[in-house]
């Protein structure tokens, strides 16, 4: 399940370096970086869901601290999603 998780972890990095940087998006109003980041979030946790074997915990966990700031917890990475201020802030680190 690890191996998995490093794998996401990897390609979502990447691709929120891509979505930071694309001129269109920058120009997307609101939640739009945020919405795409939370789409991929729920796409892995289907994923997951459908995959794993046996384990009755659940190892993705959001604390929704307020509607636009969350915390994402799969396994030991955390992804902090963060549109309070408009800015369209994802960050990712490993616990």
């Amino acid at each position: 399940m690890q191996k998995t998780i490093t794998k996401y972890q990897s390609k979502f990095d990447r691709l929120m370096k891509s979505i930071q940087t694309d001129k269109t998006l920058k120009k997307m109003p609101g939640n739009a970086t945020a919405g795409i980041a939370v789409q991929m979030i729920k796409d892995l946790k289907n994923y997951l869901r459908v995959n794993k074997k046996g384990n009755k915990e659940s190892i993705i966990k959001v604390d929704r601290r307020s509607k636009n700031v969350a915390y994402i917890t799969i396994g030991n990475w955390v992804v902090y999603v963060d549109n309070s201020t408009g800015e369209h802030i994802v960050e990712s680190w490993v616990q």
